[in-house]
């Protein structure tokens, strides 16, 4: 080869080298910067919000570009083995640790007392075969915020059981195959982000600054009834996320009614006891008031917030996230069509377990649905 092509062979192949390791080296800060400012400024959150998986993924790639460069330039390889050595780090820690692979090698044991809950915001998308889609799933219980007004109640609860129960608050709609005892309703009344970029147009939906419902529901196995949260929250991407999520633990914390209960006859009355199904620490005492919300089995919806986020430990502290007991692969539940965000959430009290965890594509609006198939905790 003539000496002047080799000599420019080698430079390229040395910057292109140093281009590689570059990019490798801001994949690796951007991941580690979202693991450890996360959400606690408004400007960090748009770091924690990158996929992981999608910083690994490029900064493996780049090893493996610079193990390839080192390879072509002659005599002989130098570095190439170490740089394929951290590309092969890097992918089995997205396969094992990210993405937990590992779960498809264990097979879910089974439970008796299993319930099947699906969470979908469909975002007032309309949709002409909407019960069938989601009657596919099989749920035992189906929950909907922003559901379209064309939607099929009448089909989709034929289609669940031979009697089914149903409830709906604000733009929050709940079908049940188990009866629904008590329940409450909360505008949350999270305020706009101050000085947000006029040119962006504001998120369309009724309640803008965001709604949560709590339902006790009379399902099999479950003591004293199983406590489900469902929640809504605003989708305005320019809203900081630890305001939003500490309003609305405030708006929760501070709720007091009205609780309305179910009786067998289907009539909603105000309950006038004012006491959870189970006690608060150290009992009740007199006539004690309940505020907010009684303690949830199972806090679900859309959080607008991506999983991982420490915000959303403000509305369920101490509850785990249903993927990280029976999820596998780099699930996402936004957009539908390139689901690359996980914001929307399933969160487990210590009451409950997830035997399986996993989003479906229902064909219509933004979101994936969440298919949570949860049982009471051993």
């Amino acid at each position: 080869m003539n000496p002047s092509l080799a000599r420019a062979r080698n430079r390229a192949a040395l910057w292109s080298g140093r281009a590689a390791m570059l990019i490798a080296a801001i994949a690796i800060g951007l991941w580690i910067a979202g693991l450890t400012l996360n959400d606690r400024w408004h400007w960090s959150q748009y770091f924690a919000w990158i996929p992981p998986w999608i910083l690994l993924l490029t900064a493996a790639a780049s090893c493996a570009a610079r193990a390839a460069l080192e390879r072509a330039r002659p005599p002989a390889p130098r570095h190439a083995l170490k740089y394929w050595a951290a590309c092969a780090a890097l992918v089995l820690f997205i396969v094992f640790a990210e993405w937990r692979w590992y779960r498809l090698l264990i097979p879910a044991s089974p439970a008796k007392d299993a319930v099947r809950v699906i969470a979908w915001n469909p975002a007032w998308a309309r949709m002409s075969a909407f019960h069938e889609r989601v009657l596919e799933l099989k749920p035992d219980i189906a929950m909907f915020a922003n559901p379209n007004q064309t939607a099929d109640w009448i089909q989709l609860r034929q289609g669940m059981a031979e009697k089914t129960y149903a409830l709906r608050q604000g733009t929050l709609v709940v079908v049940s195959r188990f009866p629904i005892r008590r329940f409450g309703w909360a505008s949350l009344g999270i305020a706009p982000e101050p000085g947000r970029p006029s040119w962006w147009p504001m998120p369309r939906g009724s309640y803008q600054g965001g709604e949560a419902l709590f339902l006790e529901l009379d399902a099999p196995g479950w003591e004293n009834g199983l406590i489900i949260w469902f929640i809504d929250l605003p989708s305005d991407p320019w809203m900081a996320r630890r305001r939003m999520l500490g309003e609305a633990a405030a708006s929760i914390a501070a709720f007091r009614g009205p609780i309305l209960r179910r009786d067998d006859q289907g009539l909603d009355t105000p309950d006038t006891t004012l006491k959870w199904g189970r006690p608060p620490p150290g009992g009740f005492t007199g006539d004690q008031p309940a505020t907010g919300f009684p303690s949830p089995d199972l806090v679900v919806g859309d959080f607008n917030t991506p999983r991982g986020s420490r915000s959303i430990s403000f509305l369920a502290p101490g509850l785990t996230h249903a993927w990280s007991q029976a999820g596998t692969g780099p699930i996402g539940t936004f957009p539908r069509t390139l689901p690359l965000l996980h914001i929307d959430q399933a969160l487990l009290g210590p009451r409950a377990r997830a035997i399986n965890y996993n989003t479906a594509d229902l064909g219509a609006a933004r979101h994936t649905a969440q298919v949570i198939d949860l049982a009471p905790a051993k």
